[in-house]
């Protein structure tokens, strides 16, 4: 069997059991995890406003790991911001809310660019239940919800890929308890 290479001769990541996702799908299929939900003194929140999409995080640490709430607020086509993550992650977007657009690239890692137009390799447009992943430091993306808010849970791991880190033009605020016990509820709404 052959070598997966991109573009750039990089070596892609084996075919092999998708690890994240499986252990999201287990965490959200334990009972546990409708308790959880139902503890609000356990979650921490950040209001993401620095950039778009804005995204209302509501988060816990979860065995070695951070489990994250995600209200996601629709933005203008263009204006959805184009990123890396400094950790492996699993997401799961609910089949409730909008239209879920998700473009995924992948960028040179000696390229240290806000421009990432030239490295996209699939956008798609979701409406329902969707799992990914991102394993590679060099993967990129960006999500746009269209029209209405987009629910989603991260599982991520610690960071391991500090070049992706980025200095943040503010101080990220906490949810008010209200609007977290809020966020908490559309979950619970959808899981219990």
């Amino acid at each position: 069997m052959g070598l997966l290479c991109n573009r750039w001769g990089h070596r892609l990541p084996s075919l092999r059991k998708i690890k994240m996702i499986e252990e999201l799908k287990s965490i959200i299929k334990d009972e546990r995890f409708k308790v959880l939900l139902n503890n609000p003194d356990i979650w921490e929140s950040k209001d993401v406003d620095y950039t778009t999409p804005r995204v209302e995080r509501v988060w816990m640490p979860i065995n070695d790991k951070r489990l994250s709430l995600h209200v996601i607020h629709p933005c203008e086509d263009g204006e959805a911001y184009m990123h890396p993550h400094v950790w492996e992650t699993a997401m799961f977007v609910l089949p409730i809310g909008g239209l879920y657009e998700h473009t995924v690239g992948y960028r040179k890692p000696w390229e240290v660019t806000s421009d990432s137009k030239d490295h996209i390799v699939c956008k798609q447009i979701v409406e329902g239940a969707m799992y990914y992943e991102m394993m590679d430091r060099n993967a990129i993306h960006s999500v746009r919800p269209i029209a209405q808010p987009v629910f989603t849970i991260m599982l991520s791991g610690k960071p391991i890929w500090k070049e992706n880190s980025c200095t943040l033009p503010k101080n990220l605020v906490s949810l008010s308890d209200e609007r977290k016990n809020e966020v908490l509820q559309i979950f619970k709404n959808y899981f219990l």
